[in-house]
């Protein structure tokens, strides 16, 4: 059973959900992000974070570093807090004045 990830945001800038990674995102490429200087070689440098929440409140649905989508998420508060997974910022530009 999913949990109810609640309204759809207003922020000026957000994680994508699952369903925008989806229509966003055409292919494995595009969804797999190069690892920064930062985070380069460490093992879930390519992992990142979506605004979805996985299987119960504390657990939030991710982006495998081959682009694989795990909608049952994995616990933001436990280990995979303790983790390097990154977060892929999101905002919305209106190009109309």
């Amino acid at each position: 059973m999913r949990t109810k990830g609640g309204s759809d945001t207003v922020d000026q800038i957000f994680l994508l959900s699952t369903e925008e990674v989806a229509k966003y995102f055409s292919s494995d490429e595009e969804r797999c992000p190069g690892a920064t200087e930062y985070i380069a070689g460490r093992a879930n440098a390519v992992k990142w974070w979506t605004r979805t929440p996985g299987r119960s409140q504390a657990f939030a649905a991710l982006v495998s570093p081959n682009s694989v989508v795990f909608s049952s998420g994995l616990d933001y508060n436990g280990d995979g807090a303790k983790s390097l997974y990154a977060i892929r910022p999101a905002m919305w530009i209106s190009t109309t004045s």
